[in-house]
Parts: C-alpha cells; sequence; structure tokens
C-alpha cells in the first residue's frame, strides 16, 4: 500500500517538493519522514495492495510477452536470411542482387502542408509503426516525397532503427533514405529486407562521430539475397503476423499501464 502510495501522482508531488539540491537532486530521510500518507484500515490497504500486484503482474507478463516475440523475430530474421530455415516447398538457392539494383532512391522534395509529414520522432524504433496520426500535424518542413508502398529508413544514427512501410502519400521530414523497390523485388519484402542483420550491419558502416549516418555508396554496392517473389510474400506474410502480434501486445501493455494510473490517481485523491 505504502509503495503504491508513493507512486501515485500525490505520492510523487510529495516526493519533489522535498527535494533538495540544485545540480544533483536528492531526498534527505528526514524530509521523507515528513510525507503525509493517507491511510485507510489494515483490511483495505491489503484490498489496494492485492489489487495493483495483479495490475503490476499483468504488466510484467505482457512486457514478457512482448519480449518474447521480438526475439522470436530476430531469430527468424537471422535464420530466414541466412537460409538455415525455408518455407515448405521452397529449396532453390536465392539470388545475389547488389541493392542499386533493387530500388529507386527517391530524391523529389514537396513542402505541400496538404499531406503528411513524418519525422524521426513520428516513429516508434525498431517497431515500423507511427506513434500518432501525422495527418493531424501542422507541418510545412521540406521533405522527400514519398507514396504508399515505398520505404522509408532513417539513415541518421542507424542503429536507432527508424523505419516505415507507409500506406499513404507524406514528406519524409529529415534525413530518410525513400527507397522505391523496382519490379525484380516486392516493396513488402524490401521492408523485410532493410530490418535483416547484413543489412543492419552494413548500414551501420557509416561516417561521422557524433551524427553518424549511413553511406549510400557502401550500402548501394552490397549484394543481398533475394527469393522468387512467391517465397518474399510468404516473407512478408509471416513478419506482417509477428509484427501485429507485437503491436497488439504493445497495445494492451500500454492499456494495463494508462489503468494503473488512473487507479493511482483514484485512489490517492
Amino acid at each position: 500500500f505504502l509503495v503504491q502510495f508513493l507512486l501515485s501522482w500525490r505520492g510523487q508531488k510529495e516526493l519533489l517538493s522535498r527535494n533538495t539540491g540544485t545540480a544533483l537532486k536528492q531526498l534527505p530521510i528526514k524530509q521523507l519522514k515528513d510525507v503525509p500518507v493517507p491511510i485507510v484500515n489494515l483490511d483495505e490497504q491489503k484490498e489496494i495492495g492485492a489489487l495493483f500486484s495483479s495490475i503490476d503482474n499483468l504488466i510484467a507478463a505482457t512486457q514478457d510477452k512482448i519480449d518474447a516475440l521480438e526475439q522470436a523475430k530476430k531469430v527468424l530474421l537471422q535464420r530466414l536470411f541466412d537460409q538455415s530455415w525455408r518455407f515448405k516447398g521452397y529449396s532453390d538457392p536465392w539470388e545475389k542482387r547488389k541493392f542499386k539494383d533493387l530500388v529507386v532512391r527517391v530524391n523529389k522534395t514537396s513542402d505541400d502542408s496538404t499531406i503528411p509529414s513524418v519525422e524521426f520522432e513520428d516513429i516508434i524504433s525498431k517497431q515500423g509503426r507511427l506513434n500518432k496520426d501525422v495527418r493531424l500535424k501542422i507541418n510545412s518542413k521540406q521533405g522527400i516525397y514519398f507514396e504508399p508502398q515505398d520505404v522509408l529508413f532513417g539513415k541518421l544514427r542507424p542503429y536507432l532503427q527508424n523505419w516505415l512501410f507507409p500506406s499513404f502519400y507524406g514528406r519524409a521530414v529529415g534525413d530518410f533514405w525513400v527507397l522505391r523497390a523496382n519490379s525484380s523485388v516486392l516493396s513488402e519484402y524490401l521492408f523485410v529486407l532493410i530490418q535483416s542483420p547484413r543489412f543492419q550491419i552494413v548500414a551501420n558502416i557509416s561516417s561521422g562521430t557524433k551524427m553518424p549516418r549511413s553511406d549510400w555508396n557502401t550500402v548501394s554496392n552490397t549484394s543481398f539475397p533475394i527469393p522468387v517473389q512467391s517465397e518474399q510474400r510468404k516473407i512478408w506474410q509471416l513478419f506482417n503476423v509477428l509484427d501485429n502480434l507485437i503491436a497488439a501486445t504493445q497495445s494492451r501493455l500500454s492499456s494495463l499501464e494508462l489503468l494503473k494510473k488512473s487507479l493511482l490517481q483514484d485512489l490517492f485523491i
């Protein structure tokens, strides 16, 4: 009960108001002892403690599921792209093709504020999803014009893994590559390919120290494995299912965290 009070907005407000110091804040034990704690009878304290214990266990289990799904995706990316695991019915070796022979790097720019803009801050790192409705943003910055089925890859600090497979027309504002698949590769497969271990290694051979950027010459001249298009589609379908599972589980986690926050606020008014 005491732990949950200290985590509540009211408890946090009491603690923060008693912080001392400037550069390095700290809470002296004397100040902590003066924090007023709302007390109910022991039975109700136990009920409140049990409620939040259940929610915390659900949050932990949901986070474990996300971690397991992300690990499964990582393993599958490794095994599929080194061809140690194949779909049933496929056994032909994959063709090696230079990246520049698979894509067109789009450079057309636009500052048309009637189409959405996408910036690094709008993308959930490593998940390839937006964290907001970018159609509601007001932004007239110039960016690279992209179309549905283009692939956005964040070349600045590529280890942050900012990528997107948009279903809308828009502007990529910032250090993005906008990649358009040619007829030899499916756009969906291209989106999976940029997440593969080999692509990530090559993309992180970057220039600069504080602000490293992927080197287009290095990436474009690197060869990557390309299966037939029917196998490309199966690969996309597999990872699309995984990504949707991760997104749904992440949404459940967010809902549980919001529920806990709301209950803490309502209980400790």
